[in-house]
């Protein structure tokens, strides 16, 4: 592994070469790229049709199923051959010197064969959607998934394109759907990024002027977006994606400073005159967490929204994957948005995939001023081509008012407090795919779906017993603005409800609840009986609580030292994301004792495969939580009414107990009218 990273690095050459021809898209130009992608989505079908698989359609509801997220690194390991083919550089530093001092970031091991090896499980367990972290190429090594190198590619550390279209396969002869995670905002690869990092002065300008584009300009003229920086490529960022024109180039979030202050401090609410600008702040920067080597798509750019489209296509075509999940789609624009979620739909119903899963990651949406312009309908009696009047306070706000025929800005609304401003974009985006999108069913161009809900931070500090059920209920109006807002513009059915993810704290990871497993009885019950399709983190069901147990004697004492720090902090990504594997390096914590038994922080790789899922120790399909989520399952499946996506209030005496009724649809005849649910936030309910 040493060997094989120091060599491409020193060669100039790619670690990972496709081994399908790619264009470069310098040498053969965008029109070349566009029709090779095209021409991969056919052979893509006619693979499928030699394989001999027969496609499977997609459920007629999809807020029947039960959804399982899977971080592949963490989740099993499969095949050990390849778990050090890709690692990243400070794991080979750390290997090198002895230490351990990032090893809750280390690749793992796990893969997509031991995906596929505990298809088993799964199904026992009742699990009938499986929602897979990302698995393509990443050149840095990262363990996660979302350092996306090359969408065209599957990382060779988590298996191969043939090795997926198979575990595909074998998950829909057990009835499972599989719905794959993607970025869909940058490109990340070691020696790419800025020639020169942009200042102040130039991410602010570029920003602003990208801004000005997107709510003035037409997509069938070139966008001018001023002080935009060149890149260098380095090794591994594939030949199709290196032009200058598939990136946005402003800059990091970090020096977008409109009004010489900090963005993120500007009034965010739609109808705010400075609205525009802290939305430009969201789209066009690199987002604060990002390093130099990840910059963002020109999401903008119709041949990169062409581009992209197909490369989404293909792996509908080769793998017959059932949905996507679109990650950071808050740093995108929605005209993108549009065209990669209609168009991926409308592919997806010519396979016989007519109600093609897709749902956006949207965290924090409240903060998102012009998130109704991510989902599939327009807000009701919106004029796509509104008469400009200038808002008072409008001053200083991106661009003119009214540069061109046809162009506007929010502060071309009289009355901005009751209309919904749309960027130009976006309104020919909808207009253009609107007949399209008619023709799925669906509300509209766009998202049909967006998580997570606000719901889930309730539900989730209901169960830690930091919220009463009085003060939940109290909160109520502001769970209900995402539901409504679905309501009116997508498919509130098709949101995802979960209390622990793999950007949000596992709900045991709070000092003093790792033993608590009770805790995570009514935190089943209630992503199982609320509203939305009931997800489950992996691991959950196995008491999994991101806590630190043991750190072997193996660890020298700095680099022990050092990770019990971090555990203490507990904030870092790993602690979220453990092992769930015999032999891994990363075993957290359980509240479930028998999985709590291995508990071990170690700095060796696995040297031998895990048993069989039936005889895995960290399985324990004998756990009062494991029990109790195969039964959710069979319950919320035996009785529609708990599909519903409103709840209703049930008084209840104790703020430890919270209660709420479901009622059976106008449509459903069968089962019961009404269900109440009673949930207790205390070890011994009363």
């Amino acid at each position: 592994w040493a060997l094989r990273w120091e060599s491409a690095t020193a060669s100039g050459e790619p670690k990972f070469p496709s081994s399908e021809p790619q264009p470069h898209v310098q040498k053969e130009g965008i029109d070349a790229v566009l029709k090779w992608s095209e021409k991969r989505v056919a052979t893509a079908q006619d693979d499928f049709k030699s394989s001999g698989f027969r496609r499977m359609p997609s459920p007629v509801s999809w807020n029947e199923e039960a959804v399982y997220m899977v971080m592949v690194d963490r989740f099993a390991n499969g095949d050990l051959a390849n778990d050090l083919i890709n690692i990243p550089v400070y794991q080979v530093q750390d290997m090198e010197s002895g230490s351990a001092f990032t090893v809750g970031d280390w690749r793992h091991g796990g893969d997509l064969q031991g995906l596929r090896n505990r298809l088993g499980y799964l199904q026992d367990l009742g699990v009938s959607v499986i929602w897979v972290s990302p698995i393509f190429l990443q050149a840095s090594g990262q363990p996660y998934g979302y350092y996306m190198t090359d969408p065209a590619m599957i990382d060779p550390g988590f298996g191969s394109k043939e090795l997926f279209r198979q575990l595909v396969h074998e998950a829909h002869e057990r009835g499972i759907y599989i719905v794959l995670d993607v970025v869909t905002n940058m490109l990340t690869s070691p020696g790419f990024g800025y020639q020169d990092q942009p200042n102040i002065d130039q991410t602010t300008e570029c920003c602003i002027s990208a801004e000005a584009a997107y709510w003035n300009s037409s997509a069938a003229y070139p966008w001018n977006v001023s002080n935009q920086s060149d890149l260098t490529w380095g090794n591994d960022v594939p030949p199709y994606l290196r032009s200058l024109s598939f990136f946005q180039r402003c800059g990091s979030q970090t020096e977008y400073r409109p009004n010489g202050g900090k963005f993120e401090d500007m009034p965010h609410e739609y109808n705010s005159a400075l609205a525009t600008k802290y939305d430009a702040g969201l789209l066009w920067p690199e987002p604060f967490h990002a390093p130099a080597d990840m910059p963002d798509f020109a999401t903008m750019e119709p041949s990169f929204q062409t581009l992209y489209v197909n490369l989404l296509k293909y792996w509908i075509a080769y793998a017959d994957i059932d949905g996507y999940r679109f990650d950071a789609v808050k740093y995108v624009s929605a005209d993108y948005i549009a065209h990669i979620a209609t168009k991926t739909r409308a592919f997806a119903a010519t396979l016989g995939k007519k109600n093609f899963f897709l749902t956006g990651e949207i965290l924090q949406s409240g903060n998102v001023p012009f998130l109704y312009t991510y989902l599939g309908r327009m807000p009701k009696g919106q004029d796509f081509s509104p008469t400009c009047s200038v808002h008072p306070g409008c001053a200083g706000l991106v661009g003119d008012c009214c540069p061109s025929p046809g162009g506007f800005l929010a502060c071309c609304f009289a009355n901005i407090d009751t209309e919904f401003p749309i960027p130009q974009r976006v309104s020919e985006a909808h207009q253009e795919l609107l007949s399209l999108a008619e023709g799925l069913g669906s509300p509209g161009p766009g998202l049909p779906a967006i998580y997570p809900p606000d719901d889930y931070h309730f539900g989730r500090v209901f169960v830690q017993d930091q919220l009463n059920a009085s003060d939940y209920w109290a909160n109520k109006a502001t769970m209900d603005r995402h539901w409504g807002l679905l309501g009116k513009q997508a498919v509130p059915e098709w949101t995802w409800l979960f209390t622990e993810s793999q950007d949000i704290e596992r709900v045991l990871q709070t000092k003093g609840m790792g033993g608590d497993l009770w805790r995570l009885k009514p935190a089943l019950i209630w992503t199982y009986t609320w509203r939305g399709i009931p997800t489950v983190y992996y691991g959950l069901e196995q008491g999994l609580n991101g806590q630190c147990s043991t750190i072997s004697d193996s660890i020298p004492h700095d680099s022990a030292k050092s990770l019990q720090a971090d555990c203490d902090q507990g904030t870092k990504d790993g602690l979220k994301r453990q092992d769930l594997f015999t032999g891994a390096p990363w075993l957290l914590g359980s509240a479930v004792p028998s999985v709590q038994e291995s508990a071990r922080i170690g700095m060796e790789m696995p040297r031998a495969y895990p048993p069989h899922w039936c005889q895995e120790t960290l399985l324990d399909r004998e756990n009062e939580v494991y029990v109790l989520a195969r039964a959710l399952g069979r319950i919320r499946r035996s009785c529609p009414l708990l599909s519903n996506t409103e709840a209703y209030m049930a008084a209840c005496d104790d703020g430890k107990q919270l209660g709420y009724w479901k009622f059976r649809s106008s449509g459903e005849k069968a089962g019961p009218v009404a269900m109440l649910v009673l949930l207790s936030a205390q070890k011994e309910p009363v």
